[in-house]
């Protein structure tokens, strides 16, 4: 529930945001992070970075990631909420990866991209960094970031099915060409992402 104290901390980041993502929102939220690239200019005073939080999880601060954008507002009550958006790292394959995904799951699109128009520690002048996409109409965003960092099991995404006929379409959908079949509904599709895909009814034995 939000309250008076956290409405103004959404406004303190509403306007810090352009400013400087890593004093707010990253110095005062996340506590004990470092940096990945020591946050490197691109160009027109814009800088992007990687914080590693305490607990291992990864946070995106730029504002070329519209970050703005994702300021959401609820209708009954004049209050500012953000909404979380998934950055998945990929070795020059996100837009495949976009692709791929957004041909299988309903409520699903392509939004826009970003091509550097210099140099970065990941891309060469010309390449495509980004491409923001939509699957079940929750943002993600397709980050072309180099070898560093390949997909684990650490971090999965549940496809809550509700007959047996769905748990086998995107079954045969995310393991094909190339994915990888695992145990009790897990999965890893051809880019490494790994999926559980289970009925709704899962839901009641584990409460």
């Amino acid at each position: 529930m939000l309250n008076k104290v956290n409405y103004f901390l959404l406004e303190l980041i509403h306007e810090n945001i352009n400013q400087s993502c890593h004093t707010w929102w990253f110095g005062r939220f996340c506590f004990h992070t470092h940096s990945l690239y020591g946050r490197w200019k691109l160009f027109d005073n814009q800088r992007v970075g990687f914080n590693f939080s305490r607990f291992g999880i990864n946070f995106v601060e730029s504002p070329k990631f519209h970050i703005q954008d994702r300021l959401l507002f609820s209708k009954k009550k004049k209050v500012k909420f953000m909404e979380l958006t998934t950055c998945l790292w990929f070795n020059g394959q996100a837009r495949q990866a976009a692709l791929f995904y957004t041909s299988i799951f309903p409520n699903s699109s392509i939004e826009d991209h970003w091509i550097t128009p210099v140099d970065t520690p990941g891309n060469k002048e010309g390449e495509e960094v980004y491409v923001n996409f939509k699957i079940f109409n929750q943002s993600f965003i397709g980050l072309n970031g180099g070898p560093q960092f390949p997909h684990t099991e650490a971090i999965s995404f549940q496809i809550p099915c509700k007959d047996q006929a769905e748990v086998d379409h995107y079954w045969e959908l995310l393991t094909k060409d190339g994915g990888q079949e695992s145990q009790c509904g897990w999965l890893k599709d051809k880019f490494g992402i790994s999926w559980q895909v289970i009925p709704i009814e899962m839901g009641k034995y584990s409460r």
